[in-house]
């Protein structure tokens, strides 16, 4: 296949595969040539990468692979990066142009994002990533993108900064490096999801975005398209088939195919027939319909979607009263269990609850959705501000105080 331009890599580490694909932003959408996906249990525990070795060889294997599938060698990824421990702050930062007659130039918008990449977040955190809101020059004009050409004696960004813990980047960077790869830029995975939710015009630009993965599942608020805060849940899809395993006495394995084609099936037929059957250790042997499947999901569901909205409840607490009933998307791979929206919407009510699955050929479920918005972000910053660098002056946290913005520059991360 012949590659015009080499595309951008996506890759995403987390509790059940590494996910790679490799694309390029087209009208909004990302446009997909490769998507790899490589099984690989207990190398992410809670957010924790505890094996980069092994997960440098999965990484390995998937970029042979791109480059027998396209022809090309993978020389640099963007990743995404689980919220564990995600602060949101905002800055002020202003510089003085370079330019003896005022014209913005690439140096001068290189110069204030330095700025702000030298926050002092503290030794043990580093800023991961940087949303601009707005850029302001004399005369109080606003821009929600770089003003290039334009002029003025100064320049000021107002963005939120992305901070992590130190112990939780380095692991990921840490296999990033030993798979012989270049960091091109980190994000934070539920920054990455709302990137490719705000692409669809029928998406709310308010909501609680919910991420469900295999053992490790986060609840983010999204205001104005932009992550304000983020809780997590150490329980996932993984969860259902475990109970489903322990209830049929079934391994995991056999628990997760049916789980994959059954779900929660309420379908009215006339003839249920026998889906599973075991040998229990009296020697008898037991038979399963659909019901029975039905009936230990839906407990489990019950129970994981409790935990949901109590994590929901929890990180609305300081917000106002506005934002208590905001709909919560779903997307992630568990979310496309059959029969999830119905007990979704019972527990999680009075939230809306949307279902979310992306629409770009090659990856078209949710399990996708953190990469494809890693796409779209390296779209918009290539060939300028992917060093990283260091956090270094005070912050603040900013928060929403009331449900439509006081400002609605178009979201930007440099």
């Amino acid at each position: 296949m012949h590659i015009v331009e080499k595309p951008f890599t996506a890759l995403e580490m987390t509790s059940s595969a590494v996910k790679l694909i490799v694309g390029y932003e087209l009208d909004g959408r990302a446009i997909v040539l490769d998507t790899l996906t490589m099984p690989l249990a207990d190398v992410v525990i809670n957010g924790q990468l505890t094996n980069p070795g092994v997960a440098a060889q999965a990484i390995l294997k998937l970029t042979e692979q791109v480059k027998s599938d396209l022809g090309f060698q993978v020389t640099d990824v963007v990743i995404a990066l689980p919220p564990i421990g995600l602060e949101v702050f905002v800055v002020d930062k202003t510089t003085n142009i370079v330019s003896p007659v005022g014209k913005i130039e690439k140096i001068d918008i290189q110069n204030v994002i330095s700025l702000v990449r030298n926050e002092l977040v503290g030794a043990d955190k580093e800023i991961v990533g940087i949303v601009a809101d707005v850029f302001l020059l004399d005369q109080g004009r606003a821009f929600s993108n770089p003003p290039l050409g334009d002029t003025s004696n100064t320049l000021t960004l107002h963005a939120k900064i992305h901070v992590l813990p130190k112990t939780i980047v380095d692991g990921y960077r840490k296999a990033v490096q030993m798979a012989n790869l270049k960091i091109r830029r980190i994000v934070v995975a539920p920054y990455a999801a709302a990137e490719v939710v705000r692409g669809y015009k029928e998406m709310p630009e308010d909501y609680i975005l919910f991420d469900c993965g295999a053992r490790f599942s986060t609840v983010s608020f999204i205001g104005g398209f932009q992550l304000y805060s983020t809780t997590y849940i150490h329980k996932g899809s993984d969860s259902l088939t475990e109970a489903l395993a322990y209830g049929l006495k079934i391994s995991f394995n056999e628990a997760n195919k049916l789980k994959e084609i059954y779900g929660i099936d309420h379908r009215q037929v006339s003839y249920k027939g026998i889906i599973a059957n075991v040998v229990d250790e009296n020697g008898k042997r037991l038979d399963y319909t659909v019901d029975v499947i039905n009936d230990i999901l839906e407990k489990a569901l019950s129970e994981y979607a409790d935990d949901v909205n109590r994590a929901i409840n929890d990180l609305l607490t300081s917000y106002d009263e506005s934002f208590k009933n905001l709909p919560v998307v779903v997307t992630g791979g568990g979310a496309r269990l059959n029969g999830l929206y119905p007990v979704l919407a019972q527990y999680l009510a009075p939230h809306k609850v949307i279902l979310f699955s992306p629409k770009a050929m090659g990856a078209r479920n949710g399990s996708f959705t953190t990469v494809l918005g890693l796409i779209k972000i390296a779209n918009k910053f290539k060939g300028s501000y992917e060093d990283e660098k260091r956090p270094i002056a005070t912050v603040s946290r900013e928060e929403p105080k009331e449900k439509k913005k006081v400002f609605n520059a178009t979201e930007d991360e440099l």
